[in-house]
């Protein structure tokens, strides 16, 4: 599994030298620590590669780092705003 995965990433021109982190699911033959694909793709490339649980762990992990840096955090409230204000649904004038 971890060799197709490898292949898959080479296929799509991306390094698995510049994975920062996995993250799967709970079953074993993903997350397991000894045989499972998190810790054979480690041992495949050479370098510990942090291991999250799931997506939504990952998620928070990230938006808690991205929070301490004020230009991101600027850019993501303004994206904030400018959704908030283009799916207001739009009133009719009676002029």
């Amino acid at each position: 599994m971890s060799l197709l995965l490898l292949e898959h990433l080479d296929t799509v021109n991306l390094k698995p030298a510049n994975i920062l982190s996995q993250c799967y699911d709970g079953a074993s033959v993903m997350s397991g620590k000894h045989g499972g694909v998190q810790q054979k793709l480690q041992e495949k490339i050479g370098k510990q590669i942090p291991y999250v649980h799931c997506f939504s762990q990952l998620h928070l992990v990230v938006v808690h780092c991205m929070e301490k840096i004020d230009e991101v955090r600027k850019y993501f409230e303004l994206c904030a705003k400018l959704y908030n204000f283009l799916r207001r649904p739009k009133t009719r004038r009676n002029l």
